[in-house]
């Protein structure tokens, strides 16, 4: 098997403790996964691998979709914003854009990935994933 070019992470709100406190898990986020994979399939889209994730403990914009290695960071996804996704024929033929879907995006609130390095620059985040 090739190194994937993309990567697709669904949160499954899997914790260590097993503590299922999660929202996306309560929301049907492993559906997500089976519907991304066959998406990812009908849109003929090689090079990408969908795969469950553990707790990404943003519980408050569940469920969470992470592609890398773009470090985008979706909220509140469900089979409709799934199709808003880049990739998407109909996304194109409406001429929109996926940057509504991101977390933070509209808001002063910054991106999760961006969150990460400056606690990663500070010396007080742990590198769990790799970022660029």
């Amino acid at each position: 098997m090739e190194k994937p070019k993309h990567h697709v992470f669904v949160c499954g709100s899997f914790r260590v403790a097993g503590d299922r406190k999660g929202i996306c898990r309560r929301k049907d986020s492993g559906a997500l996964v089976g519907y991304l994979e066959s998406e990812v399939s009908d849109r003929g889209l090689d090079g990408v691998t969908v795969s469950a994730a553990g707790c990404l403990n943003l519980c408050e914009h569940g469920p969470v979709v992470v592609v890398y290695p773009e470090g985008h960071w979706y909220g509140k996804m469900d089979e409709d914003r799934i199709d808003q996704m880049p990739g998407c024929a109909r996304r194109r033929q409406a001429g929109r854009g996926a940057s509504h879907l991101l977390i933070g995006h509209g808001t002063s609130e910054s991106p999760p990935h961006r969150q990460h390095l400056a606690r990663r620059r500070a010396g007080t985040g742990r590198r769990i994933l790799a970022c660029r």
